[in-house]
């Protein structure tokens, strides 16, 4: 039997839960429906644009624009934003983009 065909139990403490406060803001449809209904307000070098969401958690989304620099920039700037955002207590039954 060739090793790549045995099957490894997961244990489920292998991944626990991040415990965030917030669950990610999906899909791209919803990323829309904030940005055309949602209220903008600048708070530093970050603007959040915050609607009504759909679930009992914030509902949160990262943006990171090409003016960031590039891909790695990017996605680094977006795990900063991320980490900050579980430090802040965000209202339920939103949802907020921040760019």
């Amino acid at each position: 039997m060739p090793w790549f065909s045995v099957a490894v139990p997961r244990v489920d403490s292998a991944s626990p839960p991040d415990g965030r406060g917030f669950v990610s803001l999906r899909p791209a449809s919803r990323f829309d429906e904030v940005y055309r209904d949602g209220v903008r307000s600048r708070h530093g070098s970050i603007t959040v644009i915050e609607a009504a969401g759909r679930a009992d958690l914030p509902e949160i989304g990262f943006v990171a624009g090409r003016r960031v620099g590039n891909a790695v920039t990017r996605n680094r700037a977006k795990r900063r934003m991320r980490e900050a955002a579980a430090r802040v207590p965000f209202r339920p039954g939103r949802a907020y983009v921040l760019i």
